[in-house]
């Protein structure tokens, strides 16, 4: 007996959707799946950006908080029904009964759901044919309204009857509900299994069946306790050794904590030779030196002089300079204290530069108009850059070129208040140039980025590329997005501009790691992709970057237009 199956998937994000994408359409690497054998696609195609198809199904409606956005649907048929001859065969199925499949699938979809199948592609390229298919839950008022649809699990058990039915002309048949059995009432089945002595076919089959079922669910047992069991010897390996790893780190910041403590001044003071007063508590006396301690600091009343740590007592008290300081301490009280000694001085000097000098600001190489000219011909030119790009970008000062020709990108911090983007200081650049092609001296790799905004209204994209060059290569390639999109350059690194990407997700963007198809592109978007599970990753189609897959598009253009050109000329008349 064949089956039908029908199974849905809620999606609240559009990195879900995103992600489903790219499994229906094959664009990322799919278990089992034979590469040769072609899909077949109903509704959409494989080159469809669905999640902008889901955004223009929704419409303008405000979307509510953990909204379902659109549902995924698995409609197929178990192996039987495909193969009657041959079920244990993966990828083999019957043209007639598959064509059959199809044709009703396609009508029920069609009379069920309407227009609000946005994606529906057969898949054949894996065990058994099935549809995956993408609704987008738009209610009779044409609000969005996945509870209305799908909202209860009875609701869903009405959906799967009503999907057997229509597959009732197929011979196919729904199971129990909730059960891999056969599809009778349940309270029969039970009455079967639970029978004492009968002939009755169906009845010795659901008994056959049971005892399967028993059988397959201790062998499942079995298979779990031993994993548990494994698993709870690796963690407690795993506990021992943390363990010892604990005890180890204790001892060496035990040894840490010694290192950064000074030497006691009293006891420095008593090997210098003074005495503490008994009537006075922090009162330390010497031949012709009189001091009052207080702990890591101290004073000489008679010359007015303060001092902090035991470095700075022994240079005043036997006015010995820096290194025979810290020598006598060395002999005195050992190598170890009177290193730790050194470093709680060096701290110290450390903490009071940082509290009084500002941290020197990052001054971008010198503008030099006069060399502009031949740095936009070669962006435009070489590069292949759109010319309105390039000369919107430097009229607003963030591209130019300086004193030895190079074009200079300047990097900014960023940040996005309700979806508007606001640039603030300058905080490094890269340069390019024919001797030199990286950051300028003093950038900072990570609390600036370079950067182009394309579209109307607030952010609702992020496209994560490597350099400022591949920034300016995809917006000259998508000039015109439909979705507000931010090139975003990370100069060849995974330091990311988290506070963007955290307002894009709160509104519902999307993030798209756009790095390169090379092996440095490839290595990137992996380290990346683990730091921000739901982007999507997007590479070049032509080239290893956006710039040869820029400059290869305009060539093919060269070569239509030349081509055209050619067919208009030779239609001239024959004297």
């Amino acid at each position: 007996m064949a089956y039908a199956i029908f199974r849905i998937e809620k999606q609240k994000t559009w990195g879900q959707i995103a992600l489903s994408a790219s499994h229906a359409q094959r664009t990322r690497e799919t278990p089992n799946a034979d590469p040769n054998q072609e899909n077949t696609w109903l509704i959409g195609n494989s080159t469809q950006d669905l999640v902008q198809a889901v955004r223009d199904r929704i419409g303008e409606q405000t979307i509510r908080k953990n909204a379902v956005l659109c549902v995924d649907m698995l409609l197929a048929a178990s192996p039987e029904y495909f193969r009657h001859d041959n079920m244990a065969k993966a990828g083999v199925y019957e043209d007639d009964s598959l064509e059959a499949w199809v044709k009703l699938n396609e009508q029920w979809l069609s009379e069920r759901f309407g227009d609000r199948i946005v994606s529906a592609v057969l898949h054949l390229d894996e065990a058994t044919p099935h549809i995956q298919a993408h609704l987008v839950p738009i209610d009779e008022k044409g609000k969005l309204n996945c509870n209305g649809i799908f909202g209860s699990p009875k609701i869903l058990r009405q959906w799967q009857d009503n999907y057997a039915d229509a597959m009732q002309p197929l011979g196919l048949e729904r199971g129990i509900r909730g059960s891999k059995a056969t599809h009778i009432d349940i309270q029969q089945y039970y009455s079967n299994i639970n029978s004492d002595h009968t002939q009755d076919m169906d009845v010795l089959l659901d008994k056959a069946r049971d005892r399967d079922r028993a059988e397959r669910q201790r062998k499942e047992m079995e298979a779990t306790a031993k994993a548990i069991q494994a698993s709870a010897d690796r963690l407690r390996e795993q506990n021992q050794r943390l363990q010892l790893q604990i005890r180890k780190l204790k001892k060496q910041l035990a040894s840490f904590e010694e290192q950064l403590q000074d030497i006691p001044l009293e006891d420095v003071a008593y090997e210098l030779g003074l005495s503490g007063n008994n009537d006075l508590e922090n009162r330390w006396i010497g031949a012709g030196i009189a001091l009052e301690i207080n702990g890591t600091k101290f004073s000489d009343s008679g010359t007015q002089t303060d001092g902090e740590g035991a470095i700075e007592l022994v240079q005043h008290v036997m006015d010995y300079d820096y290194p025979k300081s810290v020598a006598w301490l060395a002999d005195r009280f050992g190598e170890t204290k009177a290193i730790a000694a050194t470093t709680v001085k060096s701290q110290r000097q450390a903490e009071d530069i940082i509290a009084t000098y500002t941290v020197p600001q990052f001054e971008p190489p010198a503008p030099d108009e006069d060399k502009w000219l031949g740095v936009r011909h070669y962006l435009v030119e070489t590069c292949g850059l759109r010319e309105n790009l390039v000369d919107k970008t430097h009229s607003v000062g963030r591209i130019y070129a300086d004193a030895q020709g190079n074009a200079v990108f300047l990097q900014q911090a960023m940040h996005c208040t309700d979806g508007q983007l606001r640039r603030d200081s300058v905080t490094g650049a890269s340069l390019l140039g024919t001797n030199f092609n990286g950051l300028a001296l003093g950038s900072s790799r990570d609390e600036g980025w370079f950067g182009v905004g394309l579209g109307q209204g607030d952010v609702q994209r992020i496209a994560l590329v490597e350099s400022p060059i591949e920034v300016l290569s995809i917006a000259s390639l998508y000039p015109n997005p439909k979705i507000p999109t931010l090139y975003l350059a990370t100069n060849g690194t995974d330091t990311l501009p988290m506070e963007l990407i955290h307002s894009c997700h709160k509104r519902r963007g999307e993030i798209f790691v756009a790095y390169g198809a090379g092996e440095s592109g490839e290595k990137l978007a992996q380290q990346v992709m683990e730091q921000l599970p739901e982007a999507t990753r997007v590479k070049p189609q032509q080239g290893e970057t956006w710039n040869e897959q820029l400059r290869i598009s305009q060539q093919q253009l060269n070569r239509q237009a030349q081509q055209k050109q050619k067919s208009i000329g030779g239609g001239g008349m024959e004297l």
